[in-house]
């Protein structure tokens, strides 16, 4: 039930929360919201509260949301269900993070939501949370961190409140990008760390990488595999991408990641095929995961014109005939 997307759970904001007062807009304030981007029935008013950008450091270059082909922001938000007689609060606020366009995300926990960058661990399904189409729109409303109300157009239309009852506040938290490899919700990626290597190569087709991972079954949240706790280099899998030996989500991941890179993959059960390692095992037959991983070093083959000399080339192309390639 999408009404009750902004009211159920029991992960409530702690009293510290910033005050629920009204604050006006311009004059005016409230306005259509722009054309729906995801969900093209809902239809919002919203109104953006005055002094509610976040005015922090590092804020301003903070990453726009954005939900588009092979893009799917990965955001932090928190709502709370106004009273519509009194415009004042009447409930306290529940915080969750969700990849816009998504029906579905995991409620945060009063400890996991202040100012604490973006990090990962498996969310248990135990917080899993139903995300209303009305919160995606709003976030491409706000597109940075800061907060503004929200209500429906046509309260009477339920096709096109999107799951949105009578006026919410929503205060989006923090944003940051992801990727959806495939456009088609299997394979997302989001990166945690950026690389602090003055060199960053991109895997191409047959690099050798050193990297890192840990994998977790989405159902349950139980660890399958981890070549480290800490993901560190003394604990690296070499391998070579293509050979055919590791999971093509895996791959696919690892080359989307410059060398130094810390991230994480959803990787959905049609994709979840494959080797964890190149050893050959584990091996799974379907399984939708978590992977958390850390490419250390990416050593490429020389694409045409990087070879030092024409004799260098052809003895390179010669092997790779030898090779079958």
């Amino acid at each position: 039930d999408h009404s009750s997307a902004c009211m159920t759970g029991d992960a409530e904001l702690s009293d510290e929360e910033e005050p629920c007062v009204k604050e006006q807009g311009e004059e005016g304030g409230w306005q259509p919201a722009p054309r729906p981007v995801v969900f093209e029935n809902v239809k919002l008013r919203w109104q953006k509260l005055a002094g509610s950008e976040n005015t922090k450091a590092g804020v301003s270059e903070a990453v726009e949301a954005k939900c588009t082909v092979g893009v799917r922001s990965f955001c932090r938000v928190s709502v709370q269900k106004l009273d519509h007689a009194t415009d004042t609060c009447a409930a306290s606020a529940l915080a969750f993070e969700f990849y816009l366009g998504e029906e579905f995300g995991h409620r945060v926990l009063e400890a996991e939501r202040d100012d604490e960058p973006f990090t990962f661990s498996p969310p248990p399904a135990l917080l899993r949370h139903e995300v209303a189409p009305w919160i995606t729109e709003a976030v491409l409303c706000l597109k940075r961190p800061g907060s503004a109300e929200f209500e429906a157009v046509n309260a009477d239309d339920a096709d096109s409140t999107g799951g949105l009852e009578g006026r919410c506040r929503l205060k989006l938290l923090k944003v940051q990008h992801a990727s959806d490899l495939l456009n088609d919700r299997g394979i997302v990626l989001r990166r945690l760390q950026p690389s602090c290597l003055a060199a960053k190569p991109k895997a191409r087709d047959c690099a050798k990488i050193s990297a890192s991972w840990q994998v977790w079954f989405q159902r349950n949240s139980e660890l399958i595999l981890s070549t480290s706790d800490t993901l560190d280099e003394a604990s690296a899998v070499e391998c070579v991408i293509d050979d055919g030996k590791l999971m093509v989500a895996l791959e696919l991941g690892i080359k989307e990641l410059e060398a130094g890179t810390r991230a994480c993959l959803r990787i959905s059960e049609e994709w979840g095929v494959g080797c964890l390692l190149p050893s050959g095992s584990p091996v799974l037959k379907g399984a939708a995961i978590w992977v958390e991983l850390v490419v250390h070093h990416v050593t490429n083959e020389p694409a045409p014109g990087e070879h030092a000399d024409a004799e260098a080339a052809l003895s390179f192309a010669l092997l790779k005939k030898n090779q079958g390639d």
